[in-house]
């Protein structure tokens, strides 16, 4: 007989198929657009220095909704946990709520009226494991920020198709060897001012960029994906196998054990992918 916990690794498992996908797409992608990313002199000024046209190939869109399918199905992992969670709580005799999920706050004042609409048929022991997990208490699981990026690209890919950007982007100029990094995601179009002299219409630079999903700032690629996935599998879900009988899931991956607090000083974003 199937383990309540299953299902949701299924769902893992099918989002690493979907990041599996979207790696070989991408790939091939690149081979045959070998310089999707180009950097254009527009001018000069005394104030800003040199302006330049950033242009960036996007992939196509449909890449885009592979990426979108992978954190659907991890945004949906955790949904199923909570299911799972109702159904034993509520036995044979009732349903659970319809509205049942997974929440993710990022203000803990918004945490108890979401928590007693979703969670109104889970038991308080995994309530209060539930709350311990929201991305309000990175000050001790910097970690827990994860989860926020899960629901943010999940929700946003209700609505659109994933739009790709470039970031991490190193521009050199290949006569003097000068080199400048760019902080930020860039988007087709962008105009950047480089500190780069001299400067003419002639001049050859080279940009070095990584390519991913924009969310809060950060860049999310291909192996950002595959952490957040091992993020749900290995460190959320297992926290939840105490909830059920004894009999132990398929991967046997389930202490009963609740998330250590981390000892950091810290309230910071989850670290780069």
């Amino acid at each position: 007989m199937a383990h309540p916990l299953d299902g949701p690794l299924q769902k893992l498992q099918r989002a690493d198929e979907h990041i599996d996908a979207l790696d070989r797409e991408l790939k091939t992608w690149e081979r045959s657009h070998p310089n999707p990313i180009g950097v254009t002199f527009q001018g000069h000024t005394d104030q800003t220095g040199n302006v330049f046209r950033f242009d960036f190939r996007e992939p196509p869109t449909h890449t885009g909704l592979i990426f979108g399918d992978a954190v659907t199905n991890m945004r949906s992992a955790l949904d199923h946990v909570t299911w799972q969670l109702a159904l034993s709580n509520c036995g044979e005799s009732t349903t659970p709520y319809k509205r049942t999920a997974f929440p993710i706050q990022n203000d803990p004042e918004s945490w108890e009226s979401t928590a007693l609409d979703v969670l109104r048929h889970v038991r308080p022991e995994a309530w209060d494991l539930i709350e311990s997990l929201q991305p309000y208490h990175g000050f001790d699981w910097p970690d827990l920020g994860w989860l926020r990026y899960i629901n943010e690209l999940a929700n946003a890919d209700k609505h659109r198709a994933t739009p790709f950007v470039a970031g991490r982007a190193t521009i050199t100029d290949r006569a003097s060897k000068s080199s400048v990094k760019i902080p930020h995601t860039l988007k087709n179009g962008d105009m950047l001012q480089l500190h780069i002299e001299p400067a003419n219409h002639d001049r050859h630079l080279d940009i070095a960029a990584q390519i991913g999903v924009e969310c809060e700032g950060e860049m999310v690629g291909v192996a950002g994906l595959s952490q957040l996935n091992r993020f749900v599998r290995d460190e959320v879900i297992p926290l939840f196998g105490g909830f059920f009988d004894e009999r132990s899931p398929t991967d046997n991956r389930f202490p009963t054990r609740p998330p250590k607090k981390r000892n950091t000083r810290s309230n910071r974003k989850p670290k780069k992918r």
